[in-house]
């Protein structure tokens, strides 16, 4: 019986199949549809590069801002299996609520007169870090986006 409730104690966990391009979300601020092609991409929701360590012990308390962004990455990595529907408008929606917040530009200035945004694919190979754009979203009049 013994060497039964082995596998029960410790389970063998598998987490992925496969690991695949990690995916990125950026944006950018447009004058005319025409300027897609100069578009200065930003990273939407990127990171913190460094945390005290009082803010860290914090956010493993509370960090409802990091949950978002795991469902927007997670409607994102959708986007990169192809998935064209509910995740594509979720992130525009997202993009979008974060402008009317003024998270992507002063909300003290004009506001642009188009939106966008892509998914990238991020992933290594040896040493070297390559990506691919995966999508690129209809540019939009900023606070446009459908509610959800």
């Amino acid at each position: 019986m013994r060497p039964h409730l082995l596998p029960a104690l410790l389970p063998g966990w598998r987490f992925f199949d496969e690991i695949g391009p990690s995916p990125r979300i950026d944006y950018a601020l447009l004058p005319t549809a025409s300027a897609l092609a100069d578009a200065d991409w930003q990273p939407f929701r990127p990171a913190p590069l460094r945390l005290s360590l009082a803010a860290l012990l914090w956010r493993l308390l509370w960090n409802p801002e990091r949950n978002e962004t795991l469902y927007v990455l997670r409607c994102a990595e959708r986007v990169l299996e192809g998935d064209g529907g509910f995740p594509v408008a979720e992130l525009q929606r997202r993009v979008d609520a974060a402008a009317r917040a003024g998270l992507l530009y002063p909300l003290t200035t004009a506001p642009p007169a188009l939106l966008v945004f892509r998914v990238r694919g991020v992933w290594r190979e040896d040493n070297a870090r390559l990506e691919q754009v995966a999508f690129i979203a209809s540019p939009w009049v900023p606070g446009t986006a459908v509610p959800g």
